[in-house]
């Protein structure tokens, strides 16, 4: 299944695409949505947001198209009047002059105006997305001193997605692939810390171990280890483990 990160940056491609342009053709997939192609062409695409793993496309006539990706959903965007070359069943397409945003197999998608997104059964649950550039650390206080979320655990916090829409898969991805990789310093020497993809040692053998090994430093692409005596620490807050 998709998750919050990889709708996010779906969300930011179809962007590209669709905000600021006026949609010429609409087509859904779904018979009980056709009556809303007539209702939604001819309007400009105002924003593309997310809410964890559901997304909003925002038309300037108030009306909003809530998708989710579910188990096999997936988006392209092409060039007109070219289409991907896939299997799977076209679900809506939103077409510019010149460009195409194709949501393709995802059967979970609604027209919804501003007061029917308020009531959705799964958007009134969830908080601001952790992933939504427009959250600030300032809008994050504000909710810790609601009553509902003020003086609970952060750990309790860190689950909760009415507090804030995402999981723990997004916080991680977005900090390997957002922030500089953390640094070690150690007898004089500097180390970057990157991610290894596991399938690249698969079949590497592992070195016969020796009795009382030395220091010793290894490197390679994406990849630098070190045999030391290092000092770690282990922490928590809140129930989460640091």
């Amino acid at each position: 299944m998709p998750e919050g990160p990889e709708i996010r940056l779906a969300a930011d491609r179809i962007a590209k695409v669709l905000v600021g342009r006026t949609v010429v053709d609409v087509e859904f997939g779904l018979p009980a949505l056709k009556c809303f192609e007539n209702r939604l062409a001819g309007n400009t695409v105002t924003a593309v947001d997310t809410r964890g793993k559901a997304m909003l496309t925002r038309f300037d006539n108030g009306l909003t198209v809530y998708s989710h990706n579910q188990l096999y959903g997936r988006w392209f965007t092409t060039r007109r009047p070219a289409l991907p070359k896939t299997g799977r069943q076209l679900r809506l397409a939103l077409h510019t002059s010149t460009r195409s945003a194709l949501l393709y197999s995802a059967s979970d998608i609604s027209v919804l105006t501003s007061k029917q997104l308020k009531e959705h059964p799964l958007l009134r649950k969830l908080g601001p997305d952790i992933l939504d550039p427009g959250l600030t650390s300032k809008l994050i206080a504000e909710r810790l001193r609601e009553s509902r979320f003020i003086n609970r655990s952060l750990g309790s916090l860190y689950l909760d997605q009415g507090f804030l829409a995402g999981h723990v898969v997004t916080v991680a991805y977005s900090l390997l692939h957002t922030t500089p990789k953390p640094v070690v310093e150690h007898d004089g020497n500097t180390f970057e810390l990157h991610p290894v993809d596991p399938k690249a040692n698969r079949h590497r053998k592992r070195p016969a171990r020796q009795p009382n090994p030395q220091p010793a430093a290894s490197g390679e692409a994406g990849r630098c280890t070190r045999r030391s005596a290092l000092t770690v620490r282990r922490s928590s807050s809140g129930g989460l483990l640091l």
